[in-house]
């Protein structure tokens, strides 16, 4: 059996009372308004400049700008090149890396709803590297422009960033 309702005006959520002339039931699941909603995410990496080994957090807020809850919200990216032993925390919902893809459940988030999701790992090689996260909820987002965030972190040995300067045989010496 299905049943549809008019949710009164300004209601988000509730129980649902259902009267019959057989009798009256509340269920104990209360039901959701939900729709479209502006979802925004930032990406901050705890350094810019790096070497090998070394462990680097990339800090993720989110949040629902509204103007409805929003349900089946995710976080998802592909791991960068040379990001290893990487773990996840949030303060809502779980994570996992698999197979170098991230994914995040962060299950539902109500209208003005904050949360966080911190990345840690190192990087093994030389290089920049740039991690783009994806923020996605089942209702969608009117305005997906601000649903992915970009953070690059240039890694390089200290071996590397050793300058030396030395004058060659058909060079001109430079005096300051």
């Amino acid at each position: 059996t299905e049943l549809n309702a008019v949710v009164p005006k300004g209601a988000s959520t509730g129980p649902v009372r259902i009267e019959s002339p057989d009798g009256t039931s509340t269920s104990t699941n209360f039901f959701l308004v939900v729709g479209p909603s502006d979802l925004v995410l930032s990406n901050a990496a705890s350094v810019e400049l790096t070497t090998p080994n070394r462990e680097v957090s990339f800090t993720l807020p989110l949040t629902n700008r509204g103007p409805w809850t929003v349900t089946e919200v995710r976080l998802e990216a592909q791991r960068p090149r040379a990001f290893t032993n990487v773990s996840v925390q949030t303060d809502r919902g779980s994570c996992s890396v698999v197979n170098g893809w991230l994914s995040c459940h962060l299950n539902y988030l109500t209208n003005q709803a904050p949360a966080t999701v911190v990345v840690r790992g190192t990087f093994a090689s030389e290089g920049y590297a740039t991690f783009t996260p994806e923020l996605l909820a089942l209702e969608g987002d009117p305005d997906d422009a601000n649903n992915r965030a970009s953070a690059t972190v240039a890694v390089v040995s200290d071996r590397s960033r050793t300058l030396s300067i030395s004058k060659g045989p058909d060079l001109p010496v430079v005096r300051l």
